[in-house]
């Protein structure tokens, strides 16, 4: 019995991509702040860091819903 191919392990990974980046499009629009992604960043760089370069372009303070 074997694996998943390479092509399935690739596409698999693009696929959690994508949603990872459709979450924070929700949190977004649901209102999160700059002090959250800052958090976020400083306790899951390896996650969050790819979004950093939306910290200007998010409110700041509390994240309110």
């Amino acid at each position: 019995m074997t694996g998943p191919s390479q092509q399935q392990l690739y596409y698999a990974a693009v696929r959690a991509e994508s949603e990872r980046d459709q979450l924070f499009l929700d949190f977004v629009k649901d209102g999160m702040t700059c002090d959250h992604l800052k958090k976020l960043i400083d306790r899951f760089p390896q996650r969050w860091q790819k979004y950093a370069n939306w910290l200007p372009k998010l409110p700041e303070g509390e994240w309110v819903r």
